[in-house]
């Protein structure tokens, strides 16, 4: 990613968290002193713990390693996903198997913010013409 396309998504971040976290915003369960950012990918989930430091829990879905199109999280992971103060992803359809519960909180309420909506992705090498690159 360029450095362009990556200050874009850093920024972008920066104002859907200071916007979920905004004055009044912040849902923390009892208990906990900073807000929840679910986030589905690990390397989103580099971008954003360095984006919110210690202001808010990052929690990152899947591990390193993982197959986005494939993955599928907990029934824990999926419950804790609905309560979250914002969830992070990549969309694209890369996160084939979470983005259903993606969905669920959603529909519960939570904000979501989608990177590749934030980016000019570039378009897949492949010869199906299947759309933008999901690999931001």
């Amino acid at each position: 990613m360029t450095r362009a396309r990556t200050r874009t998504v850093v920024v972008t971040v920066l104002a859907v968290v200071g916007v979920a976290f905004g004055a009044g915003g912040c849902t923390a369960a009892p208990g906990q002193d900073r807000p929840l950012v679910a986030v589905t990918t690990n390397i989103l989930g580099d971008v954003v713990s360095e984006v919110v430091g210690d202001a808010a829990e990052v929690m990152v879905l899947m591990p390193a390693g993982a197959d986005p199109h494939s993955f599928e999280v907990s029934a824990q992971e999926a419950a804790r996903l609905r309560t979250a103060d914002l969830v992070v992803e990549n969309g694209l359809g890369l996160e084939e198997g979470v983005s259903r519960h993606v969905r669920a909180a959603a529909d519960d309420g939570v904000p979501v913010f989608t990177a590749g909506d934030a980016v000019e992705a570039l378009e897949s090498t492949r010869e199906d013409d299947s759309g933008p690159d999901p690999h931001l």
